[in-house]
C-alpha cells in the first residue's frame, strides 16, 4: 500500500467502472474455498487482491505531509500558496533589514492572505450547508474537524504465548489483534460444505456472504 507520507488515494478520481470489472475475473469461491475455511488466509486474500486493483485503478495524489500542519482543515489553491510564500520571504527580509517600507508591504500581503482564507472558509460552510442532507458524511466530518477531542481507538494490551502481555499502539496491528479475536469468535468452518454447487452458480459472491454470517447465529 501507498505510504501515507508519499501520497494519498484520491477516491475522487477513481476508474471505478475498470475496477469492478477486474474484480469480477476474479474467482472468490475458488480462490477462498482453497484457504481450508482459515479466515484470516480468506481475508489477507480478500485485503491484497482488493488494494491491488486499488492501485491500479485509483490515483495518488500528494498531501503534503511534510508541510501539514494540524490546523490545516482543507487544501489551498496555488495562488493563496503563492502568496503566502511571498508573505514569508518579505517577513525574512524584514528580519534582516528593519526596512519599515518592507514591514508595511508584509503587513499588506499578511491581510491579504488572511482575507483569502477567510474566503475559503465561508466557501467550505457553505458547501457543507448545502449538502448537509444530501452528504451527511461531509457534515459531521466538519464538526468532528471543529472538536478539539478526538475520539481514537486507544492502545491495546495484548497476552503473548508465552503469556507475557505486550502494548499494541499502531493502527495495523490493532486491526490484526481485532481480525484475530474475530477468527476464534468465528471458529473454523468448511466453505465447500457451507455453499452448494446451485448456489455457486447462481449467486457466488452472494451466497459466500450468507454462509459467513450464518456461523454468527441469529
Amino acid at each position: 500500500m501507498v505510504n501515507s507520507c508519499a501520497g494519498k488515494i484520491y477516491y475522487g478520481k477513481g476508474d471505478y467502472e475498470n475496477l469492478r470489472k477486474r474484480l469480477d475475473t476474479v474467482d472468490w469461491i475458488q480462490s477462498l474455498g482453497s484457504c481450508d475455511g482459515d479466515v484470516d488466509q480468506m481475508w489477507d486474500y480478500y485485503k491484497n487482491t482488493l488494494l491491488s486493483r486499488i492501485e491500479q485503478y485509483i490515483p495518488v495524489v500528494s498531501n503534503f505531509c511534510e508541510l501539514k500542519k494540524a490546523s490545516w482543515k482543507c487544501p489551498l489553491d496555488q495562488k493563496v500558496r503563492k502568496l503566502i510564500r511571498k508573505k514569508s520571504r518579505l517577513w525574512s527580509r524584514y528580519i534582516e533589514t528593519r526596512n519599515p517600507h518592507i514591514h508595511k508591504e508584509y503587513k499588506k500581503l499578511r491581510n491579504e492572505v488572511r482575507k483569502q482564507t477567510r474566503l475559503i472558509e465561508r466557501k467550505e460552510q457553505s458547501e457543507v450547508a448545502k449538502q448537509c442532507k444530501s452528504n451527511p458524511k461531509k457534515f459531521w466530518k466538519y464538526v468532528s474537524s471543529k472538536s478539539k477531542s478526538q475520539t481514537t481507538i486507544g492502545d491495546i494490551n495484548k497476552a503473548g504465548s508465552n503469556g507475557l502481555v505486550s502494548v499494541v499502539n499502531a493502527d495495523e496491528d490493532k486491526a490484526n489483534v481485532f481480525g484475530g479475536t474475530s477468527t476464534s469468535v468465528l471458529g473454523q468452518w468448511s466453505l465447500r460444505s457451507s455453499v452448494t454447487s446451485e448456489d455457486r452458480s447462481a449467486h457466488p459472491f452472494r451466497s459466500l456472504v450468507s454462509s459467513v454470517l450464518g456461523h454468527f447465529g441469529p
